[in-house]
């Protein structure tokens, strides 16, 4: 069920994304935006910094089954996929789908079975134009 359940949420970030319904709004420096899905066991975590990262990283270390989903941008610094992501953390990212100084738009959703804050079950890169 839970499978199922990232699954489809997966599915439903994946189309907001490629087709331009989210809206990203500035968030404050003193706490991470995030949207919750009502009586779900599921939170969506806009990252636009490093102090978010850190928030981010907390909530993800102690989720405990919650489904978490992590959307945060990147930018491909060399030819071979090397990047940065918003918070100044190494990516890697597919440079046969990207160039260099390509900004992109990543989407994770973590594993709710463990607290492992490094075990993601989809990810999800797309070009910002």
């Amino acid at each position: 069920m839970k499978r199922r359940t990232v699954k489809v949420l997966l599915a439903s970030v994946i189309m907001v994304t490629l087709f331009g319904g989210c809206k990203m709004n500035k968030v404050e420096p003193t706490e991470i935006k995030k949207t919750e899905v009502k009586n779900s066991n599921t939170g969506m975590y806009y990252i636009e910094g490093k102090e978010d990262f850190d928030k981010l990283t907390q909530i993800l270390e102690n989720r405990q089954g919650k489904i978490i989903i992590e959307v945060s941008n990147g930018t491909m610094t060399s030819d071979n996929g090397d990047g940065e992501d918003i918070s100044g953390y190494y990516r890697k990212y597919d440079n046969t789908r990207f160039s260099k100084g390509d900004k992109i738009q990543s989407v994770f959703v973590y594993n709710p079975d463990n607290n492992y804050i490094d075990d993601i079950l989809y990810r999800v890169d797309t070009l910002i134009k």
